[in-house]
């Protein structure tokens, strides 16, 4: 007999969130809300393995939005992303949760973006602030950005934000919030500086493991060998046998473009070729905009940027 799954109204959260949660279409908590949130809304720290799509945003968000004081118009919650795209999603859902609170103002920091219009908007003060560690410790360094009233500290993605390189530089943006704070890490993976970081900056973490909720009958993986020759004759094929309304191409910067487009042709898709140099605001329009489309990514530089047109089809 399948358990029942718990609901956020047996949660301590306010009558008012729980009414936006329902407008929201929250219904049932996923397992990672269910294990996390008693725990993150008792004030207590916690490392979450937990993978994309999992609901993790408001595993920490709730929490955040339901210990903010909307009178105090200082950095009470900062939240480290590994991309810009990641941190302009967490920004979204943030605000979303943060509705039912009152005027609360969510600042997004990363780079890309003019330095002066983010001091600008920080000079008026924000509740939340979200970005990528590198820009992060730009404005510290300028001394935009004050920490010092900061109560949680969310690490979200941590195991890409190794990956990229920012463990010296979450180091020291940690270093500058106040040690009596709640620290939330999310990884999906569990690398060995996982440990380094919790054992440095977290107190008694709890520590909490959720599979990967994924419907096998909804994913389905089809590899096809073929000789090279045949490779692009058999693009076409499968193109026009199983019509797809998006199609992605991961490929190496010096692969050739060009002999891999004629097989779009019967299908009348849009080309678009994204790398690392587009802007998150021209890939959106593109790709977006478009009825139907063919991307072709770059597949080491590009892949946070891939990462994003996933969860950009989702929605």
């Amino acid at each position: 007999m399948t358990a029942p799954t718990p609901t956020f109204d047996t949660l301590p959260l306010s009558s008012a969130t729980l009414s936006n949660l329902t407008q929201l279409g929250y219904t049932a908590m996923t397992p990672i809300q269910a294990a996390s949130l008693p725990l993150t809304l008792a004030g207590r720290d916690l490392l979450a393995q937990a993978s994309t799509g999992s609901g993790k945003t408001a595993a920490f968000g709730l929490p955040l939005v339901e210990k903010l004081d909307p009178a105090q118009f200082d950095a009470q919650a900062l939240v480290l992303c590994p991309t810009r795209e990641l941190a302009d999603q967490v920004t979204q859902e943030i605000r979303r949760l943060a509705r039912a609170v009152g005027n609360i103002k969510v600042v997004t920091l990363c780079g890309g973006v003019a330095l002066r219009g983010q001091t600008l908007s920080l000079e008026h003060g924000a509740h939340v602030v979200v970005g990528t560690p590198g820009r992060i410790l730009d404005h510290l360094e300028r001394g935009s950005l004050r920490l010092q009233g900061v109560r949680m500290l969310v690490l979200d993605e941590a195991d890409r934000m190794l990956d990229m390189g920012f463990f010296d530089d979450i180091v020291k943006v940690a270093r500058q919030c106040p040690g009596q704070r709640q620290t939330l890490l999310f990884s999906a993976t569990y690398p060995e500086g996982i440990d380094k970081l919790a054992a440095q900056f977290m107190r008694e973490p709890h520590t909490v493991k959720v599979q990967a909720q994924h419907d096998a009958q909804k994913i389905q993986q089809i590899c096809y060998e073929v000789d090279d020759s045949e490779r692009l004759h058999a693009v076409s094929l499968l193109l026009n046998h199983f019509r797809p309304h998006r199609v992605w191409r991961f490929a190496t910067p010096n692969s050739n473009a060009a002999t891999w487009w004629p097989c779009c042709r019967p299908r009348a898709l849009v080309r678009w070729r994204f790398t690392a140099s587009w802007s998150s605001e021209s890939a959106t329009k593109c790709w977006c905009n478009s009825p139907t489309a063919v991307a072709r990514c770059w597949l080491r530089p590009m892949w946070p940027r891939a990462d994003w047109m996933w969860r950009s089809w989702k929605q």
